[in-house]
C-alpha cells in the first residue's frame, strides 16, 4: 500500500454508520469499519543520520489496546466507544490528541512525525592571523542532538550539523609612505616613519640645525642629533592608521576611527586648523566640514616630497556627505594647486566644487612649490582626468602654459597618472607628466628638456598629451604601470617587458648601457619582471628595483652602497641581486631615504614578501638601538633588517 497522509485521501461516501478508516490501497479505494478494533502499530523506523549530526533515536513502538479516530477539528467532548488513553487524529494540521478518562480531557500531545533533532553548536572563532597571515578556520560545530522518538512509530529527524567557525583577522602588516621623502634643504639628516597597527615610529633622528628645525619630529619638540626609533604622541590614538602621507615638515594619517590627524609646520595653514602655528602633538582635524553630521573621511592625498626649503603642502580629503562625495582642499596654493579658483593659500578646509559628485580614486599633487593637481576617476565616472595648478612648462596637457585654477577635464580613459620635476642640482627645474590610458597606451607633455616625453625631441614644450613612441615609430602598447622620477620613466608591459625613455643617468637602467645615456624612444631594458620600483630624486640619483622570478635586483647609484647588491661602487650598471635573508625573498615595496643636494647619504628601504624591513645604504638615518634601529651608524652594502612585523611590536 502506498504511503498516504490519512489527511490526503478522499472523503468516505459510504455508509457512516460506526467510524471507518479510509486508505487507498494500488489506486482503488476500499473503505475498513472500525468498531473496537485495535490497531497495533509496528515500530518506528530509525532517524536518518544528519549531517555531523547524530542520529535521531529510533521511534518508539506504536500503542497496543488502543483505538484511533479521526476528524477535520479538534476533539471535544466524548466519542462513541471512547475509552482511557485512545487517540485522535486531527487531519487539518495533522495534530495528534490523546483521551485521559479521569479527567474527561482531550489533550495535544504532538503530531505525526517526531521533532527535530537540535541544531549543533557554532564553531569558536579561528584565532587572529599572525603576521598578517590569516586566522586558521574555526573548528566545526559539535553534532546535533538526536531527534525525539517518534509517536505511533513515525521516526525522529535527525539533528542538523554545527556551522563552521569563523575564520581569524588577518594579522598586522607595516605600512610604508604612498611616495618617497622630500627634498631635505641643506640637511641631509632626517627621519623616517613606520606605521605599524597604531602606532607611528620616527626611525632616526638627523642632524638638524637651528636654520632647518624641520627635519626633526614636531612630535619630539627637540633639535637633537640623537638616533634611533621614536613613539609619536597621537591623542586621541586610534586603533590602527589607514594611510598616511610623510615630508620632511609634516606627517598626515587617517585613522580608522575615522580621524584625519596632522602635526608639524603650518606656515601654508597645512594644519587646516585655521591657524599657521606649528602643532608639536598628532591630534585630529576637527572642522564640521570634514567630521559634520552624516559626514564621514573617505580618503585624502598630500604632496610627500618637497623641492623647497619649507614645507609646500596641499591638502585633498574627499568626505562623503550623507550620500555625496564631496572634495576639500587646504595649505599652499600659490599656483592654484587646491582647484577652488583663486591663489590663496588656506588655513581652514576649501570646498573643491568641480569635484563634487565624482568618484575620485586618486589625486596627485605636484612635488613643489609650482604645484601641478591631477584628480582620477573610477570608471563610473569614464575614468575621467582632471587638472589644475601650475602649468608652466604645459605638464597639464590643456593646450597651453597657463596656470589653471579651477579643476577641468583633460584625458580619459585614464588608468594611472605620475607628475614629476627635474633639476639640474642648481636653479634649474622642469616639469612633465604622464598618463596610462586604459587601453594600455601612454602619453607624456611638458619640458622634454632630457627626452623625457619619449617623442624623440628635447627642444619643444608639448602642451598637450602624446603617445610616446618605440624607435619603429609605432606607440607604446599593452603598459600595465608606469612612474616618472626625475628625468627617466619606467612604464611594464603585460609581458614583462621593462620600458624606459628619457635619461639613463648613473646607470638606472642596469642593461650595460653607458651612463647618462638618453633615449628619446622608449626601448626595452629588462624582461621577464613582475613588478618594478623606482626611487630617485629630480637629479634622477638613485636606483630602479624589479622582480622576475621571485628575485629584486638593484641598479644605479651607489654612492652610500645603497643599491643593496653588496658591491661597494659608486654604481651598478649591470643589475644584480638584492641580498635579503632568505633566498625566496623579495621586494614587494621599496622608498628613498635621501639628500636631493647631495648625491650621497641616501638610503633605500624595502618591505618584503616576508614582512620584513631592510634598509641599505646610508644607515645614520636608523641607528640606535630600539628594536627598530640597526645599531649601525656605518653605510652597509647589504641590506639590514630593521623590523620583522612578524615577531616585534
Amino acid at each position: 500500500m502506498a504511503n498516504t497522509k490519512i489527511s490526503a485521501l478522499p472523503t468516505y461516501t459510504g455508509d457512516t454508520t460506526g467510524v471507518y478508516l479510509v486508505m487507498d490501497n494500488s489506486g482503488l479505494t476500499q473503505s475498513f469499519k472500525v468498531t473496537k478494533e485495535t490497531l497495533v502499530g509496528n515500530s518506528g523506523s530509525s532517524g536518518t543520520s544528519g549531517s555531523s549530526g547524530t542520529s535521531g533515536s529510533s521511534g518508539t513502538s506504536g500503542i497496543n489496546g488502543t483505538v484511533w479516530f479521526q476528524g477535520a477539528s479538534n476533539p471535544l467532548g466524548t466519542i462513541p466507544g471512547l475509552k482511557d488513553g485512545d487517540f485522535y487524529l486531527q487531519t487539518t494540521d495533522d495534530s495528534i490528541w490523546q483521551y485521559v478518562a479521569g479527567t474527561a480531557t482531550w489533550y495535544n500531545i504532538g503530531n505525526i512525525g517526531g521533532s527535530s533533532g537540535t541544531s549543533g553548536s557554532s564553531g569558536t572563532s579561528g584565532s587572529s592571523g599572525s603576521s598578517g597571515t590569516s586566522g586558521s578556520s574555526g573548528t566545526s560545530g559539535s553534532a546535533g542532538s538526536s531527534g525525539t522518538s517518534g509517536i505511533a512509530g513515525s521516526s525522529g529527524t535527525s539533528g542538523s550539523s554545527g556551522t563552521s567557525g569563523s575564520s581569524g583577522t588577518s594579522g598586522t602588516s607595516p605600512v610604508l609612505a604612498t611616495l618617497s621623502l622630500p627634498y631635505s634643504g641643506s640637511c641631509y639628516g632626517f627621519g623616517r616613519s613606520f606605521v605599524v597597527g597604531n602606532r607611528v615610529l620616527r626611525a632616526g633622528n638627523g642632524v638638524g640645525s637651528a636654520s632647518s628645525p624641520y627635519i626633526q619630529p614636531y612630535a619630539l619638540n627637540t633639535n637633537t642629533t640623537t638616533l634611533g626609533t621614536f613613539d609619536v604622541p597621537i591623542d586621541p590614538r586610534p586603533s590602527s592608521i589607514i594611510k598616511y602621507y610623510e615630508n620632511m615638515y609634516n606627517f598626515i594619517a587617517l585613522g580608522s576611527n575615522g580621524y584625519f590627524y596632522m602635526y608639524g609646520d603650518n606656515t601654508y595653514g597645512q594644519i587646516g586648523d585655521g591657524t599657521t602655528t606649528t602643532r608639536k602633538i598628532m591630534s585630529p582635524l576637527t572642522d564640521s566640514k570634514i567630521y559634520g553630521s552624516g559626514i564621514t573621511v573617505v580618503d585624502f592625498w598630500s604632496n610627500s616630497e618637497n623641492l623647497g626649503t619649507n614645507g609646500y603642502l596641499s591638502v585633498i580629503v574627499r568626505v562623503n556627505d550623507n550620500g555625496t562625495p564631496k572634495y576639500y582642499g587646504w595649505g599652499r596654493n600659490a599656483y592654484g594647486q587646491l582647484g577652488i579658483g583663486n591663489t590663496s593659500d588656506q588655513n581652514t578646509p576649501q570646498i573643491i566644487n568641480a569635484l563634487t559628485g565624482l568618484d575620485i580614486i586618486k589625486c596627485y599633487l605636484g612635488s613643489t612649490d609650482k604645484c601641478s593637481s591631477f584628480a582620477l576617476s573610477s570608471v563610473v565616472n569614464g575614468n575621467l582626468l582632471l587638472c589644475t595648478g601650475y602649468n608652466g612648462d604645459g605638464q597639464l596637457g590643456v593646450g597651453n602654459r597657463s596656470d589653471v585654477l579651477t579643476f577641468r577635464n583633460v584625458a580619459f580613459p585614464v588608468l594611472d597618472v605620475c607628475t614629476s620635476a627635474g633639476w639640474d642640482g642648481n636653479t634649474t627645474d622642469w616639469y612633465m607628466t604622464t598618463i596610462l590610458f586604459s587601453g594600455g597606451t601612454v602619453s607624456a607633455c611638458g619640458n622634454p628638456l632630457n627626452y623625457e616625453l619619449g617623442d624623440n625631441q628635447n627642444s619643444s614644450f608639448v602642451t598637450t598629451f602624446n603617445a610616446v613612441k618605440t624607435s619603429s615609430g609605432t606607440s607604446l602598447s599593452n603598459i600595465v604601470k608606469i612612474n616618472t622620477r626625475g628625468t627617466t620613466t619606467i612604464a611594464l608591459d603585460n609581458s614583462g617587458n621593462l620600458w624606459s625613455w628619457g635619461a639613463n643617468y648613473y646607470s638606472i637602467w642596469g642593461n650595460g648601457d653607458a651612463q647618462n645615456t638618453l633615449s628619446g624612444y622608449a626601448k626595452i631594458i629588462q624582461s621577464g619582471v613582475t613588478d618594478f620600483h623606482l626611487n630617485t630624486n629630480p637629479r634622477t640619483v638613485g636606483n630602479l628595483f624589479f622582480t622576475k622570478n621571485s628575485i629584486t635586483y638593484g641598479c644605479g647609484y651607489n654612492g652610500s652602497f645603497e643599491a643593496g647588491t653588496a658591491e661597494e661602487t659608486n654604481q651598478v650598471g649591470t643589475s644584480l641581486k638584492v641580498i635579503f635573508q632568505e633566498s625566496d625573498e623579495y621586494a614587494v615595496s621599496s622608498k628613498q631615504l635621501g639628500n636631493f643636494t647631495n648625491a650621497d647619504y641616501r638610503a633605500n628601504i624595502f618591505l618584503t614578501n616576508k614582512n620584513r624591513i631592510y634598509v641599505a645604504g646610508y644607515m645614520s638615518y636608523l641607528a640606535g638601538s630600539s628594536n627598530i634601529g640597526t645599531g649601525s651608524p656605518w653605510n652597509t652594502s647589504i641590506p639590514l633588517q630593521i623590523c620583522d612585523f612578524r615577531n616585534t611590536i
